[in-house]
């Protein structure tokens, strides 16, 4: 049976950093890297609305994702991303 979790997260870019953004959105890449049961990320800019952003991520299990959440909040890198975001849209995992 898979077991493999994607996770879906939209999120807006304030306005004024959506160029300075695209300059750290690798850090987002790395510190998902150091975590346990990831798989991959694959970021899409919206058609519409250029500052908001779809992370499509894959997990081996629902707890791995789940504890990669937990883990990022508290990476020393993520204040500094946060700083960047307008506004969480959605975030949710999904299965097969």
């Amino acid at each position: 049976m898979n077991t493999e979790i994607k996770e879906l997260v939209i999120y807006t870019i304030k306005e004024e950093l959506k160029m300075e953004y695209q300059k750290v959105q690798h850090i987002v890449k790395a510190c998902l890297e150091e975590m346990p049961g990831y798989l991959g990320v694959q970021s899409y800019r919206s058609c519409g609305q250029d500052n908001q952003l779809m992370d499509w991520v894959g997990w081996e299990t629902l707890a791995h994702a789940k504890n990669a959440q937990q883990e990022l909040e508290k990476h020393p890198q993520f204040a500094l991303l946060m700083q960047y975001v307008a506004d969480m849209k959605f975030s949710g995992h999904f299965k097969n």
